[in-house]
Formats: structure tokens, sequence, C-alpha cells
């Protein structure tokens, strides 16, 4: 009987020691870092004037203004690219924040050397805002897309290339009149030009006055004998 009675001493001071505990301890809640991943923003190239037969391809790069900004997987110093083969479009990737602020980023597009191209120069300014949700249950996150020095908002950043036509080298044949050498090309114009019946026309017409002046003289020639006799 003491046994039990000393066994039940220690079962009830152990029930009041951790009711002591739970309520005068202050409650150790587990925190784990909230993570929101950002919207994919579209990216899209067009082309004007003559593209390549070979398409070819266009970088464009996602730069961060801070090199500890949260960026896209695969980036490299605060920079990520991504490539377009020809016109065509794609999505810079989602971005996790763990934190809440305002983020900075530019996208532009990596000239080329192709002398016959004019490649978009524009750059984009990329803010993107990472809040508290209403219900306090994680994060939210939106952005907003501007050219540089622009007041319109863009859903996402396009580049239009220009390309002009490529001059192909004369390699021979037939030769190219020069303008010396063109035919004229109105009829008034064309009808000052001699022509080949003209030319024998004229030839006929003074080839029968000289014979008939040599006619002439030889009858007075004779005329004058004739008279002597």
């Amino acid at each position: 009987m003491g046994m039990m009675a000393k066994q039940t001493k220690y079962i009830i001071g152990f029930i009041v020691l951790t009711i002591f505990m739970l309520v005068l301890t202050p409650k150790m809640v587990k925190v784990e870092a909230a993570e929101i991943d950002s919207k994919e923003i579209p990216i899209e190239i067009s082309l004007d004037g003559s593209p390549p037969e070979i398409a070819e391809d266009y970088e464009v790069i996602l730069k961060a203004d801070n090199i500890n900004n949260p960026m896209p997987k695969g980036s490299a110093e605060g920079k990520f690219s991504l490539t377009i083969k020809g016109a065509g479009a794609t999505k810079i990737p989602e971005i996790t924040f763990s934190s809440i602020g305002v983020y900075k980023y530019q996208i532009f597009q990596k000239a080329k050397n192709n002398v016959l191209a004019s490649y978009d120069d524009s750059v984009y300014n990329l803010t993107v805002y990472v809040t508290n949700r209403a219900d306090k249950n994680g994060f939210e996150t939106n952005y907003t897309l501007y050219l540089v020095n622009g007041t319109e908002k863009y859903d996402g950043a396009a580049f239009n290339n220009s390309y002009e036509r490529e001059q192909l080298p004369f390699t021979g044949g037939d030769k190219i009149p020069e303008e010396k050498d063109k035919l004229p090309e109105t009829g008034k114009e064309r009808d000052k030009l001699p022509q080949t019946g003209d030319n024998v026309k004229s030839m006929t017409f003074y080839g029968t006055g000289i014979f008939l002046m040599a006619v002439g003289l030889l009858v007075g020639k004779k005329r004058k004998e004739d008279n002597k006799v």
C-alpha cells in the first residue's frame, strides 16, 4: 500500500510539473522561412526586312541591380541569359523569394555582329514587389515592367530586329547597261533616234542628186562641143 501511494505521488507531481511548464513557459513555435515564386516574364523576338535564311540565335539578359537579389536557377554573378533562335517567344523562369522587399532588375538584348542587321537596343526596368499576404499566411509577388525613361507598362519584354537585303556581287554574264547606254523609254524620245529606213532614204536621195548633176554636166559639155563644130 505504501509503495502504491508513493508511485501515485510521483505521477501527480509529474502531471503538476507538466501543467506548470505549459502555463508559464512561452510556447515554442517552429518558424519556417516562407518562400514564393515570382511570375514568369514573357520575352518575344520579332524580325523585319530580309532575315538570313539560317536563323540567328538571339540572347536576352536579365541583370540584377544588386548582385544579392534572388535570381532564376542557372544565373551567375547577378546575370541570367536565355537564347531564342530566330523569331519566337519564351519566358524568364520564376524567381524564388524568401523575404519581403523591392527587387530591381533590367532586361535587354545582347547585340550581335551582323552588319546587315539593326538589333533592338531597348532596355526594360523590372521591379518585383514581395509583400505579406492579407491573411498573413505567406508572401505574394507583383511586378512592373517599363522601358527605360518610358511610362507605358508592359506585361513582357519585346525586341524587334531589322535586316537589310543583301546585295549580291556581279559575277559576269550580260553587261548591265549604263545610264547613257539605255534606250529612251518614251515614244517621243524614241522618235528622235535615227532609224535604219531613214538612213537608206537619205543615201538614195543624195545618190540621185549626184547622178543628175553628173548627167547635166555631160550634156552641157556635149552642146558646147557641137556649137564649136
